[in-house]
């Protein structure tokens, strides 16, 4: 008899919660990179509570389902933009959901891809140094290379919301193919 062995799944992250949002594009123009083997699953922020110690007592229901969604993952991708120099509230208030020793360490030694999207011209490079320094907090392992900073991003998907910059398309595939390679 074979053992039948599970698909890797990767979680999808949006560091917004805006409808339409680009980098919620950007992390589907990634999915499509993943190789076949794999399963692709995306949560939403915009659930969570903030998170303060009095809540560890009666954790609820949305950091539950959180918590089960990136136990069960292989590895996570994070796609955010970058809010006044740094990371969105809703993304940060997951990561410290995530961090709490009293629920585990789920993103401990996992995976961790990360983008992001910005109209603007500087890409979110402040925004990856401040998330890879959370990672290190939480003992995650992100992917180093490429860093993929998709500036004036209203100018590289199309009106389907498809990427349609064959670099940036590059580059989000070279990031992909890392990834992978660390999936279990």
């Amino acid at each position: 008899m074979t053992e039948r062995k599970e698909k890797p799944i990767v979680l999808g992250i949006c560091g917004s919660v805006r409808n339409g949002s680009w980098n919620g594009k950007l992390l589907r123009a990634a999915a499509h990179h993943l190789p076949e083997n794999v399963e692709y699953r995306e949560v939403q922020l915009d659930g969570l509570p903030f998170y303060t110690p009095e809540r560890e007592a009666d954790i609820p229901e949305s950091v539950k389902s959180l918590l089960a969604e990136v136990n069960a993952a292989s590895g996570v991708l994070i796609a955010s933009p970058e809010y006044n120099f740094t990371i969105p509230a809703a993304l940060k208030c997951a990561l410290e959901w995530l961090s709490r020793p009293t629920i585990g360490t789920p993103l401990a030694g996992k995976p961790v891809a990360i983008m992001g999207a910005t109209p603007g011209n500087y890409g979110t490079a402040r925004m990856q140094i401040h998330l890879r320094d959370i990672l290190f907090a939480v003992d995650a392992d992100p992917i180093r290379r490429p860093e993929v900073l998709l500036t004036q991003c209203m100018n590289k998907f199309d009106a389907n919301g498809t990427l349609s910059d064959t670099v940036a398309d590059g580059l989000i595939k070279q990031l992909i193919d890392a990834f992978a390679k660390r999936l279990s």
